[in-house]
C-alpha cells in the first residue's frame, strides 16, 4: 500500500484544516528558529513547548501512519524544537504536494478532491471558490464559513506582519548606511587633516 493511501484523502473542509496548520506551524517555526540559531542547547520556554505540542498534535492526521507518534512531546531545547516543527512542516508540505496541481485555466495551485478542486488559499487567497455545498455552509454560518473566516484573517495578519518586518528591515538598512557614510566622510575629513603640513606663523620664524 502506497503512503498516499494511507493519508486521508482531501476535502475542502479538511484542505482548510491543513493551510490554517500550516500557517500556525510556518508562523511557530520562524519564532523558534529566531531563537534556536543564537542559543540551540538552551532549554525552551513552556508556553512554547505547549504550542507546540498542541500544533505536532493537530499535524498527525496529515502524516503516513507509520510515523505518528501516539502523543507528540516537545523537544526540551530550542534547536530540537526547531527540527520537529520543521519535520512536521515537511509532512504538510509533502501532503499538499500529493494533492494538489496546477491548474492553467485559472492560474493557481488547487486542491485535488474526490469530485472537485479548489484554490489552495494561502496561494491565491483572492479567487473566490463557488462550490453549491462550500457556498451553502458559508452562507448558513457553519463550521465551514467560520473556518474560512478564520484563514482569511490569519493571511491577512501574515502578510501585514511580513510588511512590517520588511519596513523595519529597510529602515534598518537605511541607518546603518547613513552611519557609513558618516564615518567615512569623517575618515576622509581626518586622512585629508593629517596630510597637510603644520601651519607657522611668518612673524614667530622671522624672530628666529
Amino acid at each position: 500500500m502506497s503512503v498516499s493511501r494511507r493519508l486521508p484523502r482531501v476535502t475542502y473542509a479538511l484542505a482548510e484544516r491543513h493551510e490554517a496548520l500550516w500557517l500556525r506551524l510556518k508562523t511557530l517555526l520562524d519564532q523558534v528558529a529566531a531563537t534556536a540559531h543564537r542559543h540551540p542547547a538552551k532549554p525552551a520556554s513552556e508556553i512554547t513547548r505547549a504550542q507546540a505540542e498542541a500544533i505536532l498534535a493537530e499535524a498527525r492526521v496529515f502524516l503516513p501512519r507509520a510515523t505518528r507518534e501516539k502523543l507528540p512531546e516537545a523537544a526540551p531545547d530550542w534547536g530540537g524544537l526547531l527540527t520537529q516543527l520543521g519535520q512536521a512542516l515537511a509532512h504538510l508540505e509533502a501532503y499538499e504536494a500529493q494533492n494538489t496541481g496546477w491548474d492553467p485555466a485559472i492560474g493557481a495551485r488547487m486542491w485535488r478532491a474526490v469530485r472537485e478542486t479548489f484554490p489552495v488559499r494561502r496561494l491565491a487567497p483572492r479567487i473566490a471558490v463557488t462550490y453549491p455545498h462550500v457556498a451553502a455552509q458559508q452562507s448558513a454560518g457553519g463550521p465551514t464559513a467560520e473556518v474560512t473566516e478564520g484563514l482569511v484573517k490569519l493571511i491577512q495578519s501574515l502578510a501585514f506582519t511580513d510588511r512590517e518586518k520588511r519596513f523595519r528591515e529597510s529602515q534598518r538598512a537605511a541607518r546603518m548606511e547613513r552611519l557609513n557614510a558618516q564615518k567615512a566622510a569623517e575618515a576622509d575629513a581626518d586622512g585629508d587633516g593629517e596630510s597637510q603640513e603644520p601651519r607657522t606663523y611668518p612673524r614667530i620664524h622671522g624672530l628666529d
